[in-house]
């Protein structure tokens, strides 16, 4: 679900996104369960609050979630971990993992 334009409901745009591949120090994750923070309809409802957070257009929800890592890009080896991941208010985001 995404929006690329600010505004209500009405904004949200079910889109098919390329498949993302793991880079270097990066992980692919198959996620399980994604929650809907309060904050992600503000977001799209208020270009303001948006910026002050560093969110642009397009964008979507999703921040909050957790999953199995799937695939390590170059130099990755901790393959099956479980991960999980929230996105605070002030745009800092806490990770979590477990073998």
């Amino acid at each position: 679900m995404l929006y690329e334009e600010f505004g209500g409901p009405e904004v949200l745009k079910l889109r098919d996104v390329p498949e993302p591949h793991a880079g270097p120090g990066e992980i692919r994750i198959r996620v399980a369960a994604v929650g809907l923070n309060p904050m992600d309809p503000a977001f799209a409802a208020m270009p303001e609050l948006a910026a002050r957070f560093k969110i642009t257009l397009p964008s979507g929800f999703g921040y909050d979630f957790a999953g199995l890592c799937r695939r390590g890009g170059p130099r990755h080896r901790r393959i099956h971990d479980r991960r999980a991941r929230v996105r605070r208010r002030d745009g800092s985001e806490q990770q979590q993992t477990s073998s």
